[in-house]
């Protein structure tokens, strides 16, 4: 269920730092004007400052202490994260665990980096086992035959509900993702599972509207 290209690589599971330089504060003085020629037109977002401090051994606590107050105070978001583990940045699954109990990542993030099996609340927002069976008939009549266990529906809807753009839940339809942000369905291209997996890491926290209720 990959969003990016990279998404394929490996997550390495070193335990690293993430260390807030002081020089992320900047004082009064900076405001005056320079004793040098400089370009004030170059900035960094707070993701790209993070991301060298990710090169030594550390408390998987205070990284994750870091990256909670940066997520708190709107410096980072859950998709800056994950893009960060694309590009290579090694950040502890048990910092990753730890954020995902605050609720400020998701589980699917979580264990995705973690490397371990998903639970049904690891996909909140885009599934709910009722609203998926209310919403397909062909799931409800499966159900109803016993051509698929009620204990199934979750593998069901990860293993076929995904891949052909079932609606899991209320709050996300992929017709309507696809619909509605175009530019992003295309960029995404013909892996219909990206799209539940774009509005898990992203969409979600963007407030974006993707309800499979018109």
């Amino acid at each position: 269920m990959n969003i990016r290209k990279n998404h394929g690589k490996t997550i390495r599971r070193t335990v690293t730092a993430l260390i807030l330089a002081g020089a992320l504060t900047v004082p009064m003085t900076a405001f005056a004007a320079p004793a040098y020629e400089s370009n004030y037109t170059e900035t960094s977002s707070m993701a790209q400052l993070l991301m060298p401090a990710l090169m030594k051994n550390t408390d998987p606590t205070g990284v994750a202490l870091q990256l909670s107050t940066a997520l708190r105070y709107g410096s980072i978001t859950q998709g800056d994260i994950w893009n960060m583990i694309q590009e290579g940045c090694t950040i502890p699954a048990e910092s990753l665990h730890l954020l995902s109990e605050q609720g400020q990542v998701s589980g699917y993030l979580y264990k995705t980096a973690a490397g371990l099996p998903y639970e049904p609340s690891d996909f909140a927002g885009v599934y709910d086992e009722e609203d998926y069976v209310s919403l397909n008939p062909a799931i409800a009549k499966a159900l109803a035959d016993g051509s698929l266990k009620e204990q199934d529906l979750f593998y069901n809807f990860l293993l076929v509900g995904m891949p052909n753009g079932l609606a899991g839940s209320k709050e996300f339809s992929p017709a309507v993702f696809s619909e509605k942000y175009p530019e992003i369905a295309e960029e995404l291209g013909n892996n219909v599972s990206s799209y539940y997996v774009w509005y898990l890491i992203y969409g979600k926290d963007k407030g974006m509207d993707c309800s499979a209720q018109r």
